[in-house]
């Protein structure tokens, strides 16, 4: 994502320097652009930076296929919870492939949810909300294999079997 004009690059961001009708303080949009320049003043790295502008853009459309208006004032924790179930099992991916999957991995969900997390923190934090919508929503749980590790014994008789007379010369 470029840059968004009209703000200052260096420093920390100043709501009193900002000339910007009222109404906009309270739409997603300008806040996210309000956010992005908070995190690139704070020295984000440009792979972090693209994390929040791809997952904060999944979160828009899931607003709009609601008819939730992106309004700040219209996102609750319902909101947030509403959005979890839908990426757990609605979102649809690969449709009309073979490999058609419902629902997001868990991992990805809970990066979407650390997205979120930190930019409704960061503009509480500049007093543009009292309330975070995002309090008290953990992380989903992610499953974890157990990887059976093999023993001693297992991997001497693995190195060993190689039959090395039959390796070519190194030479």
């Amino acid at each position: 994502m470029s840059e968004p004009s009209g703000f200052r690059t260096k420093g920390k961001p100043r709501k009193s320097g900002r000339s910007v009708r009222k109404s906009s303080k309270d739409d997603l949009d300008y806040l996210f652009r309000v956010f992005y320049e908070i995190k690139v003043s704070e020295g984000r790295s440009a792979r972090t930076l693209k994390q929040y502008d791809e997952n904060f853009r999944f979160f828009i459309p899931y607003l709009e296929l609601r008819e939730i208006p992106k309004s700040i004032g219209k996102i609750n924790l319902d909101t947030i919870l509403r959005y979890i179930k839908y990426m757990r099992g609605e979102i649809v991916k690969f449709d009309g492939h073979e490999y058609k999957t419902v629902g997001l991995a868990t991992s990805i969900i809970n990066t979407r949810l650390k997205t979120l997390r930190v930019f409704f923190s960061t503009i509480q934090d500049e007093d543009y909300i009292l309330g975070n919508p995002m309090k008290g929503v953990k992380n989903l749980k992610e499953d974890v294999t157990d990887i059976e590790v093999i023993n001693t014994d297992v991997m001497r008789s693995l190195l060993a079997a190689p039959d090395q007379r039959y390796f070519p010369d190194s030479n």
